[in-house]
């Protein structure tokens, strides 16, 4: 007869269930673009930008990018397969990374130090068009937040986790907003 470890098995389920919650699309949200970013220094120090795109059906994405502001610090270009770093035009990332939308992520360590910036901003492009897609105003030293939006209509649905907060989530007219992981408040704007 097989053992069972029972406290190994409620273990894994509750990182499902842990990944699940942060990771999923918010409710009735189907067929909107999603950006998870992730980032912050290490005990070590170095400086960590995670990244993944889900993109909608009806518009096809060039690029990812993840800037550090206002010093406009470009961290991250993530380009769908066929797209070319040529596209940033004299723009220059810290790191540039490739893969297909929706089946690939990106986690990198850049150099910089971001101190002095107080936002992460994410642009989608499409073609030619730049979309921003986020302007969050968080904690740049340790960041995690979930956008779900429809490019078409400017519909915008922001999610941060934090403790002992749990799960913040404002739906917005815009791209902008600022998240305190100390006060437990998300608001709308920056």
């Amino acid at each position: 007869m097989r053992r069972v470890n029972i406290y190994g098995v409620l273990a894994i389920a509750a990182l499902m269930v842990a990944v699940g919650a942060t990771a999923a699309a918010p409710p009735d949200r189907t067929g909107w673009a999603q950006i998870t970013v992730m980032g912050g220094r290490s005990a070590e120090g170095a400086y960590t930008v995670a990244l993944d795109f889900q993109p909608n059906a009806t518009k096809s994405a060039a690029a990812v990018l993840v800037y550090a502001e206002p010093s406009h610090t470009l961290l991250l270009a993530h380009f769908n397969g066929s797209a070319q770093p040529a596209l940033l035009g004299t723009e220059r990332a810290l790191a540039i990374t490739e893969g297909v939308f929706g089946s690939s992520a990106s986690r990198v360590i850049v150099p910089p130090d971001p101190k002095g910036d107080e936002r992460i901003e994410v642009q989608v492009l499409y073609g030619s068009e730049r979309f921003t897609a986020a302007s969050a105003k968080v904690n740049v030293e340790s960041f995690s937040f979930v956008t779900s939006f429809q490019p078409d209509n400017k519909q915008f649905y922001h999610c941060v986790t934090c403790d002992p907060c749990g799960r913040m989530c404002p739906e917005c007219d815009g791209p902008q907003f600022t998240a305190n992981c100390v006060s437990c408040t998300i608001s709308c704007g920056c």
